[in-house]
């Protein structure tokens, strides 16, 4: 019996990672010198299962890395201030999920 369960809890913990996702969409705007992301990453427990790491890149270059520890709902939108921020400058979003891969989007500034 308690190989039994012991088996039946290895299991759950080796295929635990196949209900996780990547986020759906990353999506952002800019204003001015200011930037707006949205990620959509709909999950039953945001608690367990969250937005882990957002970077942000400009020109290629990283310029902000947050880490998170839940999410609130089944989104994270987060607003970032960049001065340096000027028409024709590529600006590119990665965000990680806590269990599995990432979403990027790039988008150049108009």
């Amino acid at each position: 019996m308690k190989c039994l369960i012991l088996s039946l809890f290895i299991m759950l913990f080796a295929f635990s990672p196949i209900f996780a996702h990547t986020p759906k969409t990353v999506d952002i705007t800019v204003s001015e010198k200011t930037i707006f992301i949205s990620i959509s990453h709909s999950v039953s427990n945001p608690n367990n299962h969250y937005i882990r790491k957002v970077e942000v890149f400009l020109n290629d270059k990283k310029i902000i890395e947050q880490t998170f520890s839940m999410q609130e709902g089944n989104s994270q939108e987060l607003i970032y201030r960049i001065p340096s921020l000027k028409i024709s400058d590529t600006v590119t979003v990665e965000a990680f999920c806590n269990m599995a891969g990432s979403q990027k989007r790039t988008i150049i500034v108009h």
